[in-house]
């Protein structure tokens, strides 16, 4: 009998043991994704977007959200969820702070060793100004040190300029969609950021710090396609990836007009001719070449297609190759949009560059990985903000491509203000400069505010744009400033409204 009633509680021990090992195995520990906002935001936070974007492709996961009165320092530093999405402002002396809370931190003093590693924490999104920069106090080297360790975090995507606002929650859906397909986490925040960058959002300043080797093509856990064994302390090359202007003109002294710092010619600027009237668009909806191998996405009559990963490999074409190689594949793929109008457009050449970080801090090697060459609808020579057909390539071929394209015919203005008295290029500046030097935003973007407007505001271009008016739902010519480290601000040259992109 003895033997009889213990074999019974044998049998319960173990099938407790069992249950419990089973419960261990299907719950998936490493499946939790958690969001912080700390900035003010109209519509649906980024953080959220992100956080319950996950969880509704694959419920398996615990979610934590929280917006900025329950936000505390500590979360920042917590390493016991997988995936960390964190929005807040921050400049490069590795200052994160909220806009909407009283967060305050400081990566360099907080602790004596900053690190991230060894705990749940694989993944982090820093949707924050300047964290991956490497000037100022280099907070990008600090970042990198604190990826290494046992239990290392994976990657890290953030901005190395300003983080957009007004489309971070696009990027963050955008980002959702193309990691859904099985790209990765580096490759599918830096092509969502081209995406919204060749719509013409200021987001072209993205950057990735990710271990070298096949650990830099992670993806979530529950996402398609391959994993990859987590790094662990002996794991300690750092790759950044980025991207970088190349065929800009070359930097000339600036011009003080009404505040800002002109980097352009101000003479043809004042002297340019502003249009009369609007333009209505007649979109196209370009039929482009698909196969297996390709994910592509529709979105309105934008259209963007992934072909592969972006690598690691240095390219060994040049950008007049890759410019060659792009107008071929744009003749090929793109049969729906009319070729007079794709080779009169106006063509930026965009390198992708891979670097190691130097944890030290000194100087560091880019390596061009692939082009990015954009084509930009223009009316009459101006450019139409928005319109482009761009496709990314390196040795290999074809990595992602993005088309939105339109017809146009000029409308009578229908705005208040008539165009004979239409913004000059110098009321534009002044416009632009009483608006940034109140705007809490910008304040917050610049270490040091107060020499930045005694001496002007930096701008690194300013040119003559159509953009989209959404109250008359017409493109209209503004005044397009590109803000140094921070955003591109449109005057509308009929209306004076200022919006930021």
């Amino acid at each position: 009998m003895k033997r009889r009633k213990l074999s019974i509680i044998c049998t319960i021990v173990a099938m407790c043991l069992l249950i419990n090992n089973f419960s261990v195995v299907c719950s998936a520990a490493g499946k939790t994704v958690a969001g912080y906002k700390s900035t003010y935001y109209s519509g649906t936070a980024d953080a959220y977007e992100m956080v319950y974007g996950v969880e509704d492709y694959d419920s398996g996961y615990s979610t934590t959200y929280k917006e900025a009165s329950q936000v505390s320092n500590s979360d920042f530093y917590d390493k016991s969820k997988t995936i960390k999405y964190w929005a807040a402002h921050g400049n490069n002396t590795g200052r994160v702070w909220g806009e909407s809370n009283t967060t305050s931190i400081n990566i360099f003093s907080d602790y004596s060793d900053f690190s991230w590693a060894g705990g749940n924490l694989e993944f982090v999104f820093l949707a924050v100004c300047k964290q991956l920069d490497g000037l100022g106090s280099n907070p990008r080297a600090e970042y990198a040190r604190a990826m290494i360790g046992n239990s290392a975090v994976r990657t890290v995507c953030g901005y190395h300029e300003a983080a957009p606002s007004g489309i971070d929650g696009d990027i963050a859906r955008k980002f959702l969609e193309y990691a859904k397909t099985g790209e990765s986490v580096k490759s599918s925040w830096m092509l969502a950021n081209t995406y919204y960058a060749d719509k013409g959002w200021s987001c072209r300043d993205y950057l990735v710090l990710t271990h070298s080797g096949a650990v830099q093509y992670s993806r979530f856990e529950g996402f398609p396609g391959l994993t990859y064994s987590r790094p662990n302390a002996s794991s300690t090359t750092i790759l950044r990836f980025s991207s970088t202007g190349s065929n800009t003109q070359p930097l000339s002294e600036p011009v003080l007009v009404q505040g800002l710092q002109i980097t352009a010619n101000v003479d043809e600027l004042i002297n340019v001719d502003i249009p009369n009237s609007s333009l209505a668009a007649e979109p196209y909806y370009p039929s482009m070449g698909r196969s297996l191998d390709q994910a592509t996405f529709n979105d309105g009559h934008a259209i963007s297609s992934i072909s592969k990963e972006i690598g690691d490999t240095p390219v060994s074409m040049n950008e007049a190759d890759a410019l060659s190689r792009a107008q071929a594949w744009f003749d090929q793929e793109c049969s729906g949009l009319p070729v007079n109008l794709a080779r009169t457009a106006n063509v930026e050449v965009t390198p992708i560059v891979m670097a190691e970080v130097n944890l030290d801090g000194g100087p560091e090697q880019e390596y061009v990985i692939a082009y990015s060459v954009n084509k930009r609808n223009t009316y009459n020579g101006i450019p139409i903000v928005g319109d482009h057909c761009n496709v990314i390539l390196d040795d290999e071929g074809t990595v992602f491509s993005s088309v939105q394209w339109s017809d146009y015919t000029e409308v009578e203005n229908d705005t208040s203000r008539s165009a004979e008295y239409s913004m000059s290029f110098e009321d534009a500046a002044a416009a632009v400069s009483g608006y940034l030097a109140t705007s809490e935003k910008y304040l917050c973007s610049t270490d040091s505010i107060d020499s930045t407007l005694s001496s002007g505001i930096p701008v690194e271009n300013v040119e003559l744009v159509y953009a989209l008016d959404n109250d008359s739902g017409t493109y209209q010519p503004c005044w397009r400033f590109m803000v140094k480290g921070y955003a591109a601000v449109l005057v509308n040259c009929f209306s004076g409204n200022i919006n930021e992109m």
